[in-house]
């Protein structure tokens, strides 16, 4: 299982590359995919812990962060296409 560690680092990789590359076209495919990716090991490792209890409460909040995070940074990113079309 990965890492919550990792998982950190994962999506603070995504949000600087969202911030220098938002509303790229070149990179919307790879976008889609690491955010889609991120967010299945995340929602993996949530539902791992939450089928224990005593660990749970350590994990949720963390987690939970960093999903809100993630969604964040690949709104941002659509919403710049719209908004920077000189981007794409």
């Amino acid at each position: 299982m990965i890492k919550v560690e990792e998982l950190s680092l994962s999506v603070e990789r995504n949000a600087k590359t969202t911030d220098d590359l938002a509303g790229n076209e070149v990179y919307l495919d790879n976008h889609n995919k690491e955010y889609n990716n991120i967010k299945d090991q995340i929602l993996g490792v949530l539902n791992t812990v939450s089928e224990e209890p005593n660990i749970e409460g350590n994990y949720k909040e963390v987690l939970s962060d960093m999903l809100a995070t993630l969604f964040m940074d690949h709104c941002k990113f659509h919403i710049s296409r719209d908004f920077f079309p000189m981007k794409h």
